[in-house]
């Protein structure tokens, strides 16, 4: 009797040993992949879900798209990447035409760039000087081009000309303007009580100094040199 006891007991004991080894060695390598499956998942639906989020701001910004193509246009065109002179005579035209003056004269000078400077970061070490130097900034630069524009007209005809360039479709700035009484087939004749045979007309010549721009590329910033005239190219 004793002895069927312990058979049952190592029975019993064998048949635990064969359970645990059959949870470490098959179930439990079951579930670890099951909880890796999950967790792959879970970075698959987040992916997924951040990848839609940058799907529709993709498309919204492409709904976007044209009005930036027409705003990046119209910069261009008010500074444009060449001095586009030919394009500039007809505006000024035009604005003398709206404003009923005559345009006598439109002289440019050529190109000149505009230093883009940003102030060095101070030196930490004891002695070192305050003084900050000027560091040239990389990237796309401006040149400008310094105009002499010469009209007549009337006091009114002049002030609708100024209007004008200050609503050219090309970036214009006025920095100095000189009035002279006459136009260029009339003068005033200075003394009292005296007049040529050209008398003063009602005419003003007005001297109009003005500046325009354009860009100019990081690689041909070099070139640039002098009086802002490109070196020709080898």
């Amino acid at each position: 009797m004793a002895k069927l006891r312990n058979h049952v007991a190592i029975a019993g004991l064998l048949a635990l040993v064969m359970l645990a080894a059959g949870w470490f060695l098959l179930v439990s390598p079951q579930r670890s992949k099951a909880a890796g499956f999950r967790d792959d998942a879970a970075q698959t639906r987040s992916a997924s879900s951040a990848l839609q989020t940058q799907l529709a701001l993709l498309k919204s910004q492409a709904k976007q798209l044209p009005k930036q193509q027409a705003r990046l246009h119209a910069i261009a065109t008010k500074v444009p990447s060449n001095p586009a002179e030919p394009a500039l005579l007809r505006m000024l035209t035009k604005a003398a035409s709206d404003s009923g003056v005559d345009l006598s004269s439109v002289a440019p000078a050529p190109p000149a760039l505009i230093e883009s400077t940003r102030a060095a970061a101070p030196s930490t070490a004891p002695g070192a000087p305050v003084a900050s130097a000027p560091v040239t900034t990389a990237g796309p630069r401006v040149a400008t081009i310094a105009l002499a524009i010469t009209a007549v007209g009337t006091y009114y005809e002049l002030e609708q000309f100024q209007a004008n360039l200050e609503n050219l479709s090309r970036a214009l700035k006025t920095v100095g303007i000189a009035f002279k009484p006459g136009g260029a087939a009339s003068q005033v004749v200075p003394g009292a009580g005296t007049s040529s045979s050209n008398a003063y007309d009602g005419k003003i010549t007005a001297t109009i100094s003005a500046n325009v721009y354009m860009t100019v590329e990081a690689a041909s910033v070099a070139p640039l040199t002098g009086a802002g005239q490109p070196a020709p190219k080898k």
